[in-house]
């Protein structure tokens, strides 16, 4: 008798196979399969928690809002919800140790889990700060058992991972893909049905023993996609499904956000919360400050989209005048952010002098016994007078030992004053002391009435200076009168040109490697720095055709910088060179600090020429070059630009195109701040850079400008004396011998 093909060995070693592997696969799916989600233990509870997100931070959240809530607390709740239920705009600074953090943290999951935002963007100053934040609010999903019983449509599966996210990939809800994320800059919420048939979650059916033997080809194995629908149904999803959080840094892909969901639909944020977008670096950055607010009023407010309005806040800490916390809360330039600052005390005591002396037992019973339980004690005795007219924001804001808020709020500002005004008023107070300094706008506004490259009538002197740099070199030019010292920039700019009008050194398009390709630093160097030269010596500067003046004048000195890195031989190289090096001058900036010798002091050597704070002297190489006192000429230049415009010794801007035009310009000038140093015999004015080191570069311009004038002849006569001021010793009296 002749076997069936169905009998063969071959067919029925493929059955076994595929028997085997069916079996394996019903394992795996068991494995991966959450099963059932276990239903909401509370459902009014949950209702309210829906409606509310301060009923949702006291429900689920109680260990971390175990204070009542302050009056502005309050507030802030209310706008949070507005914003992500209307789709508003908020900035709010709070004091530190208020928890805005964590009100922005649990604000996330309220938007998420309610299911009135899709698509969070957590936005940090750094991607370390957002991850930071990303990492708290998986810790929450994994550990808060209130989440769990409340919203466990979105928790349970998120705890069946039991913290592995390399899980998250085939994890299964009654068969269906949950398609969760749990790794790397973002977490997307399970996609969970609402609704449930009573076959779901048994898995495919097998077929009988007889259906298998009916055909000669063994069974083809289904796949993952056999076994879904086709399409999902959205109507029958849980309110988060779907959902996403994700974080990156101000400064990274905020552009790139989105997401396709398991329907095939893709999603961009619809909320975006910005936390402390700024470092203690960037705030006193003036480029940085606006890249920044360039980055949020861009490329934040435009994730949802062309034509969806995205809502979003931001929680902010004023570090510095005009920086991002500074300009956000302003109301004139951003009003839109519907900006608030709240203070730890909005207005202190009428009776000051008794906190005084509060303070004198306070600092005496720390210094003597480690304590202040003295000054306590005295407090509370004359606490009726002490309290009276004050108001601070947070009555349950105080300390173990302390017994109210205002006593926390003052041992505080006693701690460190300037720390108190930036952190806990969120009003720091300008560390520039004892000299005068005009704002940026201000500088924009010190406009003549001549265009570029316009020579004033009573100009009768025109320097310039080049600051070098390893990828640009910044010029400015300036026309001068010499017996008045009056100033006007004719031109600025950089070699090679900026097509962009706001740009730093950092992230300049053009510069002189991809103009002077395949050279090195020297060969780039030289090529620009003779490129430059040429230009500026070619340049003729006219009196308008309506003055009665008809001259045409050109530059009398051009100052190169040689100080930076490695370029004092070549600068010193190309000034002993160049056919034009009668014009041109190398320059060396000295900041003297107080109690040493400046400039006017040193010995006079033979062949030097000299001046009020520089010397032009022999170099070691047979040349010459500019020794100047950079300090003294800031402050000089500082308070030209501080005399009204028009009047003898003022110096102003050429007559812009645009109204922004001299921004750059004018950043540049403020990005050092003078401080007043004194070791008692004198006091001199010290300019610092901020950490941050800002670009300042036609500062520098400006300063050598002024110190080529003064070599050239320029003069201010009474109006101001470069040499440092002494303070006078106090005569010693005779010591009288007691007989």
């Amino acid at each position: 008798m002749v076997a069936s093909d169905d009998d063969s060995p071959g067919d029925r070693y493929r059955r076994r196979k595929e028997r085997e592997r069916q079996r394996q696969a019903d394992q795996s799916r068991e494995g991966r399969d959450i099963g059932p989600i276990p239903k909401v233990k509370d459902a009014k509870l949950r209702e309210r928690c829906i409606k509310s997100f301060r009923a949702f931070c006291e429900v689920c959240f109680p260990a971390k809002f175990k204070i009542d809530w302050s009056p502005d607390h309050i507030e802030v709740l209310a706008r949070i919800q507005a914003c992500i239920v209307d789709g508003q705009l908020y900035t709010l600074a709070m004091p530190r140790g208020s928890g805005k953090t964590t009100i922005v943290q649990v604000a996330c999951l309220w938007a998420i889990l309610t299911g009135r935002r899709k698509y969070v963007a957590l936005i940090g100053a750094d991607r370390d700060a957002a991850i930071k934040l990303l990492v708290a609010l998986k810790a929450e999903l994994e550990s808060n058992d209130r989440l769990l019983e409340l919203f466990p449509e979105a928790v349970f599966p998120i705890r069946a991972l039991q913290g592995r996210g390399n899980k998250a990939i085939g994890q299964l809800h009654l068969g269906k893909r949950t398609h969760i994320e749990w790794k790397g800059p973002r977490i997307v919420f399970p996609t969970v049905r609402a609704k449930v048939d009573e076959d779901a979650g048994k898995g495919p059916k097998r077929p009988s023993a007889a259906k298998r033997k009916s055909t000669k080809e063994p069974p083809v194995a289904e796949t993952e996609v056999d076994r879904e629908e086709n399409g999902v149904d959205r109507a029958n999803l849980t309110p988060c499904s779907g959902a996403v959080i994700e974080c990156c840094g101000i400064l990274g892909r905020v552009r790139g956000m989105n997401h396709t969901t398991p329907a095939g639909e893709q999603i961009r944020p619809d909320l975006f919360v910005l936390d402390d977008p700024q470092t203690d670096r960037s705030a006193v950055s003036t480029s940085q400050v606006n890249r920044r607010l360039s980055i949020i009023t861009g490329a934040v407010l435009g994730l949802a989209g062309p034509d969806v309005a995205i809502a979003g806040f931001a929680t902010v800490t004023v570090i510095a005048k005009d920086d991002v916390a500074d300009q956000l809360l302003d109301r004139e330039k951003f009003p839109d952010w519907q900006g608030k600052r709240y203070q730890l005390v909005y207005k202190w005591p009428d009776r000051m002098d008794l906190w005084e002396q509060y303070a004198v037992l306070r600092a005496e019973g720390l210094r003597t016994e480690g304590s202040f339980a003295a000054a306590t004690e005295w407090y509370l005795q004359n606490r009726d007078e002490m309290d009276r007219g004050s108001k601070v924001s947070w009555d349950g804001r105080y300390k173990p030992g302390e017994i109210s808020a205002l006593q926390s709020a003052f041992n505080q500002k006693l701690r460190s004053p300037a720390t108190f005004d930036a952190e806990f008023q969120n009003s720091p107070q300008d560390q520039t002391i004892d000299v005068e300094m005009i704002s940026i706008e201000s500088i924009e506004s010190k406009i003549s009435n001549y265009a570029r490259s316009e020579l004033p009538i009573e100009a009768n002197l025109i320097t310039a200076f080049i600051d070098v740099q390893g990828q640009l070199l910044y010029y400015i030019v300036v026309g001068w009168e010499k017996d008045t010292y009056s100033g006007w920039v004719l031109e600025y700019g950089t070699w090679p040109e900026q097509v962009a009008k706001h740009f730093s050194l950092r992230n300049a398009q053009s510069t002189l490697t991809r103009k002077y390709p395949r050279r090195g630093l020297e060969g780039r160097l030289t090529a620009g720095l003779n490129d430059l030269i040429n230009y500026l010596a070619e340049c003729r500067y006219s009196v308008p055709s309506q003055q009665s003046d008809p001259r045409t004048a050109s530059i009398e000195l051009i100052g190169i910088d040689q100080a930076w890195g490695p370029s004092t031989k070549t600068v010193r190289a190309i000034c002993a060179g160049h056919p034009k090096r009668q014009l041109l001058l190398p320059c060396q900036g000295k900041a003297f600090d107080v109690g040493a010798r400046n400039l006017n002091e040193w010995a006079i050597k033979p062949g030097e020429l000299r001046g009020d704070n520089w010397i032009v002297k022999h170099s070691t190489d047979g040349g010459r070059h500019c020794l100047a006192d950079s300090n003294a000429f800031k402050s000089f230049v500082n308070a030209r630009l501080n005399v009204a415009t028009g009047d003898p010794g003022s110096l102003s801007l050429y007559r812009p195109r645009l109204a922004t035009e001299h921004r750059l310009i004018a950043e540049h000038w403020r990005a050092e701040k003078p401080q007043t140093r004194s070791d008692g015999d004198r006091s001199i004015e010290k300019w610092v850079l901020p950490p941050a080191k800002p670009d300042n570069h036609w500062w520098d311009g400006l300063y050598w400008s002024a110190v080529l004038a003064s070599i050239r002849g320029a003069r201010l006569g009474s109006i101001i004396k470069l040499e440092p001021k002494r303070v006078k010793k106090p005569k010693r009296r005779p010591t009288k011998l007691i007989a």
